[in-house]
């Protein structure tokens, strides 16, 4: 909740539900059983891609960032329960964390006739 971030997002970092997980992996078995689907965002050409999985994403979804270029660890991978990727361009690594999250959320807040998302509790 920097302040550059809230006037950079027009207020939308206020709007967007989001939480801290101090006791990560272990807390990925937490959001399944509070019904989200956990999306780790990847740059694996086997990932489904973005667009096809917002079109028919879940309701409750709980998206995940790794750094740049690195992105999340090997060891997190497999407690997702979904692997997504954002297409880019031929030469180009990767995206940093705020652009390739600004790029998700709007594809999963975009889908028509979905609901808003729910906060996150528990």
């Amino acid at each position: 909740l920097y302040r550059k971030a809230i006037r950079t997002s027009l207020g939308a970092t206020l709007r967007v539900p989001y939480g801290e997980m101090t006791d990560w992996p272990d807390g990925l078995t937490r959001l399944r059983e509070l019904g989200y689907t956990t999306v780790a965002m990847t740059l694996d050409p086997d990932a489904e891609d973005l667009k096809s999985f917002a079109r028919a994403a879940p309701a409750r979804v709980a998206v995940l960032f790794g750094a740049e270029g690195t992105g999340l660890r090997d060891e997190t991978l497999p407690l997702t329960d979904r692997r997504v990727r954002i297409p880019i361009a031929t030469g180009i690594d990767s995206l940093n964390v705020s652009t390739a999250s600004g790029i998700a959320l709007y594809a999963l807040t975009s889908r028509r006739g979905r609901p808003a998302p729910e906060p996150l509790r528990g």
